[in-house]
């Protein structure tokens, strides 16, 4: 998943729904799917999208303040929209996305995660011998054999 996903209408459409109407009847089965596979970030960083709409619907409640234009511009463009209306549009954009393709993304972005994790905690543990054995690992050279 990737870090700095760039939000387009696209997915402010589909955060709007979200935070107007939830995830009932549309094709996925729950928030992190959504999030990850349809809009190709995170939970939080859908959450935090979702705060800054709140916001500009005048809820009160987990509301952020940092709204964008082009969140502005999808409230304003669907605010009358029906709900009917809107899931087909939000349903529209979710079939059009490449599913399958973000599934294996995330998977792969996972995975590597892990892999990094694995290094720098058997990296970690080796530093922890050194320093048991007297030794400052920050000072010591690596020597690899070619």
């Amino acid at each position: 998943m990737n870090r700095i996903h760039k939000w387009s209408k696209e997915d402010t459409i589909v955060t709007y729904f979200f935070v107007k109407f939830g995830i009932k009847g549309l094709p996925v089965k729950d928030e992190k799917e959504l999030a990850e596979f349809v809009i190709g970030t995170s939970v939080v960083s859908l959450q935090m999208q979702a705060s800054n709409i709140r916001y500009l619907l005048g809820y009160e409640d987990g509301v952020l303040t940092d709204f964008s234009k082009v969140q502005s511009d999808v409230v304003d463009q669907y605010k009358n929209t029906s709900v009917e209306e809107l899931k087909q549009i939000v349903i529209d954009i979710i079939l059009k996305r490449d599913f399958e393709d973000n599934v294996k993304k995330v998977r792969e972005s996972i995975r590597l995660k892990d892999l990094e994790l694995k290094k720098k905690n058997a990296k970690n543990e080796l530093d922890e011998i050194f320093r048991k054995m007297g030794k400052d690992p920050s000072k010591m050279k690596k020597v690899v054999k070619n």
